[in-house]
């Protein structure tokens, strides 16, 4: 039967693009959303403050997929070091430190304290912002990039 548009080929044409967007999508979307999320997590780990390494470290990059048409990559430190992150974010005000009832507080190489002490503060050591706003343009960028790529990819081997 001829296609009623009277295009020839318009039917296997439109099958194709739709086979071609499921396939991008099943096969190469999550990829490419990590490659994106790993740019964020390399520029967060050259401004991450380092005391031990431990935080720079535990930088994680997780994808999830939401649907068939969007990936939601998390880029930051895991739960293990999440605590620590805020105080380097974000910075503390000056406050007391208290020991527990009955107890002291000892500090480095065992040097005792007392009861309380009053800690002075930190000031912020941003770094998992300005590496967000530094990488998202050219994390978007890899990733449709990645994307473009693979759709060349397929739509090639679809023509053979």
């Amino acid at each position: 039967m001829p296609d009623p548009s009277g295009i020839e080929g318009l039917a296997k044409f439109q099958a194709n693009m739709d086979r071609l967007s499921l396939v991008v999508r099943e096969k190469y979307l999550k990829q490419a959303v990590r490659k994106g999320g790993n740019h964020i997590r390399d520029l967060m780990e050259s401004k991450a403050p380092i005391q031990s390494g431990k935080l720079k470290a535990d930088i994680m990059v997780s994808v999830r997929d939401t649907n068939a048409f969007e990936g939601i990559v998390q880029v930051g430190p895991s739960k293990k070091t999440y605590w620590y992150a805020k105080w380097q974010e974000f910075g503390t005000k000056s406050h007391t430190i208290t020991a527990s009832v009955g107890k002291v507080l000892i500090g480095l190489g065992g040097r005792i304290l007392g009861k309380s002490v009053q800690h002075p503060g930190q000031a912020a050591r941003p770094f998992v912002r300005p590496a967000l706003d530094e990488g998202r343009d050219e994390a978007q960028r890899i990733i449709g990039q990645f994307l473009g790529d693979a759709i060349e990819r397929e739509a090639n081997s679809m023509s053979k």
